[in-house]
This record gives structure tokens, C-alpha cells and sequence, in this order.
């Protein structure tokens, strides 16, 4: 055989598989960008976010029929959770407002003040189960912000202050800013302190202690909240988020709804955190959470 005509063949070879590279790259970049922004919209669509659609002017045939059918079941889906919302608010307005009514209806006319009291009492509680059931059917995405945790803590501090029915104990160093939403994570923190309050009395006292902590870590900060009470068998860790779940019956002896560590574990994620049931050492339950750090890039 000619060397020439070898040394062209080669060259004519390596050429072919160069070009067929070149073109299983831009074939694969076709399928493969569609397919990662599919599987991003997602997880969007996962945490409650309906507002990003996807293409469905360009690429093949058949990715441009697939998104459509993604954004047909996007909207379908955020018009069911409208529908939702907009039913839940009627239902809690037609319910608050015959509430109320009984509630002054109580104290004008029930002369007993034990009876009145009892009376009154059951009411509060059935509008606090109310608040809690609409808290934790919201399906907004909480909108991201800056959010200092050292200020946060503050701010539950102040609220618990005059509260004798519970005692804080922070060890809160400066820790860097998160990426989170203010008002939930305030919300986060107070369903953590009542649900202590309510379940996790420190044996021994007329109260409950409660350590609140801030560790920052590489890339996240962790809020850790930890109580002194008779804490939970090992059985039931992983059911304390689930919606309704109250555990065993030294602790459902305690007025509730079992949505509090639910809206909580639901909120966290909706912020891209995670959270962490655990048994302290000594006792009781700790409730970890890792928020991402504020980044450079992000407003």
C-alpha cells in the first residue's frame, strides 16, 4: 500500500471522527439543555413556583410539544392553588366572624367568670387552629432577602421577654447574613419556642428552658433550638413533620393542632434550607436548620 495514500486515509479518518464528535456535541446540546431547564422547572414547580414556562418556540418538535404539555400542567396548577387560597380566605372569614360573635356574646351574658372564662378560652383556641391550618395551606414562595439571624434572634428575644412561661438561653456570635425571608423565619423561630412551650416543659420547673444557638458554617449558617423536656421516643423523629402527627400521649395531652413542626419543615424548604430533628444529649429535642449564606452575586 501506498504510504501516501495511508498517511491521507488517516488524515480523511480523523477528519470523519472529528466532525462526527463535533456533531454528537451539538445534537447532545440540543437534547440536553431542554432536559435541564425541564428538570429545574421541576423543582420549581416542586416548591410551589408556577411562574417560570418554558420554551415553546424553539428546538425539536417534540421537546417544544413536551413543554407545552409542562406549561399546560403549570398553570392548571396554579390556578388550582388560587382557587385554594381564594376558598381558604372565605372559609376563615365565614367561620372568624360567628367566632367572634359568640366570643362577645360570652362575655356580656354568661354571668359564671369560671364559665365565661372556659367559654372564651375554647373559642381562642379554635380561632389559633384556624391560623394554623390557613399557615400552613399558603402556597406562596417566600421572596428571598438579606436576612440578619444575630437581629432576628433579637427580635424573639424581645418578644419572650416578660414571658414566664418560658426561658431563653442564647449563645448567638456574629453570624453572616442568610439568604431567607424575615417574617417567615420569624415565624419559623416562634412556632419552634410555642411548640416547646406547649410539649417540652423542663422537668422540675413551671417552665420551659429553651437554648437557641447560631454556628456558622462553609457556605450556611446553622440555628440550632433545643428544649430540656421528656423529648421523643426514636420511632416518632421522623413523623414530627408530618401534617397532624402529635406523637405519644405525654405530649398530645397538650392542646394542639400537630401542623406546627409541618409548617416549619414546609417554610425551610420553601427557602431552600433543610431541617433536622435529633435528641439532645441530656435530653430532650434539638431542631437544627441550615440556612444558605448570603453569596456575593445574590441582592
Amino acid at each position: 500500500i501506498d504510504p501516501s495514500l495511508s498517511e491521507t486515509w488517516a488524515t480523511w479518518g480523523a477528519i470523519a471522527t472529528l466532525l462526527a464528535l463535533i456533531g454528537a456535541a451539538v445534537i447532545a446540546s440540543f437534547v440536553n439543555k431542554p432536559l435541564r431547564d425541564l428538570r429545574l422547572a421541576t423543582a420549581r414547580v416542586g416548591a410551589g413556583n408556577y411562574s417560570q414556562m418554558l420554551d415553546e418556540q424553539s428546538g425539536m418538535r417534540e421537546i417544544r410539544e413536551v413543554n407545552r404539555g409542562f406549561n399546560r400542567m403549570a398553570r392548571s396548577l396554579q390556578e388550582v392553588e388560587e382557587e385554594r387560597a381564594l376558598m381558604l380566605a372565605g372559609i376563615s372569614h365565614d367561620i372568624r366572624t360567628p367566632l367572634a360573635r359568640l366570643r362577645l356574646e360570652a362575655e356580656l351574658s354568661v354571668p359564671d367568670e369560671q364559665a365565661r372564662d372556659n367559654i372564651i378560652d375554647d373559642i381562642e383556641q379554635a380561632d389559633r387552629i384556624i391560623s394554623k391550618f390557613l399557615e400552613y395551606a399558603r402556597s406562596t414562595t417566600p421572596k428571598l432577602e438579606t436576612v440578619d439571624l444575630n437581629a432576628l434572634i433579637d427580635f424573639v428575644r424581645d418578644r419572650y421577654q416578660k414571658d414566664e412561661t418560658v426561658v431563653l438561653h442564647l449563645r448567638t456570635p456574629p453570624v453572616p447574613a442568610v439568604r431567607a425571608n424575615t417574617l417567615e423565619l420569624q415565624r419559623v423561630v416562634v412556632n419552634l419556642v410555642e411548640n416547646a412551650k406547649r410539649y417540652a416543659l423542663t422537668p422540675g420547673e413551671v417552665h420551659t428552658d429553651l437554648d437557641i444557638s447560631l454556628q456558622p458554617g462553609i457556605d450556611s449558617v446553622q440555628l440550632t433550638v433545643r428544649d430540656h423536656g421528656p423529648g421523643v421516643p426514636q420511632d416518632q423523629l421522623a413523623q414530627l413533620t408530618r401534617p397532624f402527627f402529635r406523637g405519644d400521649a405525654a405530649r398530645t395531652s397538650a392542646k394542639g393542632t400537630g401542623l406546627g413542626l409541618s409548617i416549619v419543615d414546609k417554610t425551610i424548604a420553601a427557602m431552600g434550607g433543610r431541617l433536622e430533628l435529633g435528641h439532645a444529649e441530656g435530653g430532650g429535642l434539638q431542631v437544627r436548620i441550615w440556612l444558605p449564606q448570603k453569596s456575593e452575586n445574590s441582592q
